[in-house]
């Protein structure tokens, strides 16, 4: 029987993983992740200021018009042509939940 020739391994190639592309790919994957949380911060800001200004403006409306949006709530009318409130309906039940 003939011996099957062995095939050597390859030389590892010495430009692949050395500690400097090691590094290199660490400090880009540490930049891109960085990155990405002051996006999603910055975004989470933005939204939680727009909640806190739409909050505001619907409670001092809610303050302006206090009879009749509360009266409206109260008795449990759903047309929305009822409530007074800049915000409508939902400015009016997010103020009344947010005062009482």
């Amino acid at each position: 029987m003939t011996e099957s020739p062995q095939r050597e391994a390859p030389a590892p190639d010495p430009r692949k993983n050395t500690p400097a592309e090691k590094s290199a790919l660490s400090e880009r994957d540490a930049l891109i992740a960085k990155s990405t949380l002051e996006k999603i911060r910055m975004f989470s800001g933005i939204v939680l200021f727009f909640l806190a200004a739409y909050s505001l403006i619907v409670t001092i409306s809610y303050f302006a018009n206090l009879s009749h949006d509360q009266s409206a709530l109260l008795g449990a009318d759903t047309d929305p042509f009822v409530y007074s409130n800049v915000g409508g309906m939902v400015g009016a039940w997010l103020s009344h939940f947010l005062l009482y």
